[in-house]
């Protein structure tokens, strides 16, 4: 396999922009419900857990540059390859395909979970898979340009339906914020590591590095996009924090759609049926993103042809789609998915980092023998 790559200059994109897409990857299907999930663990030091697991991945985002900056442009597919040689290389490429698929259809089911739940109970689960997978196909196959300029819309949707939040501060008791630090170390860590979910999506990184022009001011705007992840969900845990008293907020699923079910538009009943609807376009660039990173995958190790890599992929994705059809299912998937997910995305970025800086010094001490 290939090592650096050299994309055409029509699907370049400036490094800005890197910010909008991590932002937008990180807020999908995971902000509609994170809170309960952190509560459960670190009680109203909910939010110190969120400042942890963010700190954590400034770190993984420090590394991951790290890692790329060994190489001239390169994507993690092929430093897989460069580091591991090519048939362990290969296994972990699949691994890596198999992870993205598996991102894709825990957003998909979680979504068509959320319709059904609070819109259309009688809806079959396949049909609105189908359609969002066709979406997504369609987005895809205009290259990753097309994945960087949804980021960018979903910004101002994010941005706009965060100041509807302000009406459930209107009944905040602040009090619940205190007393702070009650909750002991380990319960912290248990809280920020249960953010695992909410926040993936920075190691979108290691596969569009090859695809920024400026790679030099790459990194800042990645701790950038991170900046602001970190904020909306300070503000949404918070806000759950002293809305809700903590009974409620350990049974209450959706917490940010709750709390947007009390807003009141002149001429609108139920706000939350807009905000769900809009939510399908908050979640499109982390489907563009998980299907395009997979679709890299099969071309680049297996040299599979996109009407082959939609055949295997919508297979893949569908089957899980009619599988997932209860809630039990679905959570205990995503349970399992969120484990596999912090060993693809923390512990074997750290494991690379490691290995590329043994790998340098070995070089280095060859050289000056």
């Amino acid at each position: 396999m290939k090592i650096n790559l050299s994309p055409p200059k029509n699907q370049m994109v400036q490094a800005w922009l890197l910010a909008a897409l991590i932002f937008s990857v990180q807020n999908g299907v995971g902000i509609a419900g994170f809170q309960r999930i952190i509560f459960m663990e670190s009680k109203q030091d909910a939010w110190i857990s969120i400042i942890m697991a963010a700190l954590g991945i400034h770190v993984l985002i420090f590394m991951m540059f790290s890692i790329l900056k060994q190489y001239e442009s390169a994507d993690l597919y092929s430093i897989n390859g460069d580091l591991f040689g090519k048939y362990i290389g290969s296994l972990l490429n699949m691994t890596y395909v198999i992870y993205h698929l598996l991102a894709f259809s825990v957003i998909l089911v979680d979504y068509i979970l959320i319709v059904k739940t609070w819109i259309f109970p009688e809806m079959p689960e396949w049909l609105l898979g189908a359609l969002l997978l066709f979406l997504t196909y369609y987005g895809v196959t205009g290259g990753v340009r097309v994945l960087f300029g949804a980021s960018f819309l979903v910004i101002f949707i994010t941005a706009w339906m965060i100041f509807m939040l302000f009406q459930p501060l209107s009944y905040a008791d602040w009090r619940m914020l205190s007393p702070v630090l009650s909750a002991s170390p380990a319960e912290l860590l248990r809280g920020a590591y249960r953010m695992t979910l909410t926040m993936l999506g920075y190691e979108v990184i290691m596969f569009v590095y090859p695809y920024l022009k400026d790679k030099k001011k790459a990194q800042k705007f990645a701790h950038l996009g991170l900046f602001f992840t970190t904020i909306l969900v300070l503000v949404l845990m918070i806000v759950a924090i002293v809305y809700f008293s903590p009974k409620q907020l350990e049974k209450t699923v959706w917490a940010t759609l709750t709390m947007l079910k009390i807003v009141r538009i002149p001429n609108l009943e139920r706000f939350e049926f807009i905000a769900i609807s809009l939510w399908m376009v908050i979640i499109l660039p982390n489907l563009l993103f998980y299907m395009w990173a997979a679709f890299q995958g099969l071309k680049r190790t297996f040299r599979m042809k996109d009407k082959w890599s939609i055949i295997v992929t919508s297979i893949f994705v569908m089957s899980l789609v009619f599988t997932l059809n209860t809630v039990d299912k679905t959570i205990k998937f995503t349970d399992r998915f969120s484990t596999f997910a912090f060993i693809a995305t923390v512990i074997f970025i750290v494991f690379i980092y490691g290995w590329t800086l043994i790998k340098k010094m070995i070089v280095k001490k060859g050289k000056s023998i």
